[in-house]
């Protein structure tokens, strides 16, 4: 009981796998944020960090999100891309639920 009192108020919104999950909180005082469910294997409830380093919000996930899973459009997009290292060294946003 006291379990889903943790999670009252949110939605389940992606499963990231390995009992892990994404909840976007739907009432309350961190309404509109998004959360890393790791309850399952590591017994984690965080917050997803923007860029500021403050709980995301659903637009920022989903463009973060929507920004990397589409793909460069042209030839010279990717090259710049993969040029400027932006294709894979910023983490996304949906693995930024570390305390450090």
């Amino acid at each position: 009981m006291a379990e889903d009192a943790r999670v009252c108020g949110a939605a389940f919104l992606h499963d990231d796998g390995c009992g892990f999950y994404t909840l976007l909180v739907m009432s309350g005082p961190m309404r509109g944020t998004m959360w890393f469910d790791g309850r399952a294997t590591c017994d984690r409830l965080n917050p997803l960090l923007n860029d500021a380093r403050r709980p995301a919000s659903f637009a920022e996930w989903y463009l973060d999100w929507l920004a990397r899973e589409e793909p460069p459009t042209s030839p010279e997009h990717r090259r710049a891309a993969h040029r400027s290292g932006q294709a894979w060294t910023d983490a996304p946003i949906w693995y930024r639920w570390f305390d450090s």
